[in-house]
């Protein structure tokens, strides 16, 4: 009997902590309301890096996994610091910081002067980011 109740207990522990990964993995989405491709650099490595989902392309929503944020993140998982390029290859001034927390998500989102000249805001929280506005172009009459 001691041996059945031991196994049963063993198994459902065990069950549990294969589950808490899974349930405990959120990633981030990315929506881009911008006609501009965005990237970042992370701990001096470009978000290309990861693949396609390094990018995430004008009007549109990109769902990064969380095991890739873990993967860039993975010196600085508390405070993994993303400096956002309005570009699809991470080039060009950054436009906003984002600050990252694999365990809660998004820190902060600042824009910088160059963002803000450019006309871009930036909004998020939780496991969500979203771009909006940019470069506001005028034509001569």
């Amino acid at each position: 009997m001691l041996f059945k109740n031991t196994g049963l207990i063993c198994g459902l522990i065990g069950s549990s902590l294969l589950l808490m990964p899974i349930m405990a993995t959120a990633g981030l989405t990315i929506t881009n309301n911008t006609a501009q491709n965005s990237t970042t650099i992370i701990n001096s490595t470009c978000s290309t890096s990861i693949g396609t989902q390094g990018v995430t392309h004008p009007h549109s929503t990109n769902e990064v996994p969380d095991m890739a944020i873990r993967m860039v993140c993975y010196t600085t998982p508390n405070h993994c610091v993303a400096d956002v390029r309005m570009t699809a290859d991470c080039s060009g001034e950054s436009m906003a910081t984002i600050v990252y927390d694999i365990n809660s998500g998004v820190k902060a989102a600042t824009l910088s002067a160059a963002g803000v000249r450019a006309g871009y805001q930036i909004n998020g929280g939780g496991y969500a980011i979203q771009f909006n506005g940019g470069p506001r172009f005028f034509t001569a009459k």
